[in-house]
């Protein structure tokens, strides 16, 4: 099973791991943990997400949604047939899009 680290995905989508991070918690976003401590904090006394994953089948569903939802005047033109990943960001960012 192919899996995106939130740095990798956020740098495909161009958009912020926090963006990503977001969509997590908000449950847009399904993901999962490889780390072996799940009470692990970081210096700030903050649950670490290092380790957190998100599946190549979630991140292809979330962009698939998208694209389902998205007007034809906010997608690409009628010619494209697929829009990428920073212009899905994009227009999840705008709110013109539902995620």
């Amino acid at each position: 099973m192919a899996a995106y680290t939130v740095a990798r995905l956020a740098a495909e989508w161009g958009c912020s791991r926090m963006h990503i991070y977001n969509l997590i918690d908000v449950g847009k976003l399904k993901s999962f943990s490889i780390s072996q401590d799940d009470s692990a904090v970081n210096k700030n006394g903050v649950p670490s997400r290092k380790g957190t994953r998100i599946l190549e089948q979630e991140v292809k569903r979330w962009e698939d949604e998208q694209r389902r939802t998205a007007t034809a005047s906010e997608t690409l033109s009628s010619d494209d047939t697929r829009a990428s990943g920073s212009q899905i960001s994009k227009l999840a960012k705008s709110g013109s899009v539902r995620a």
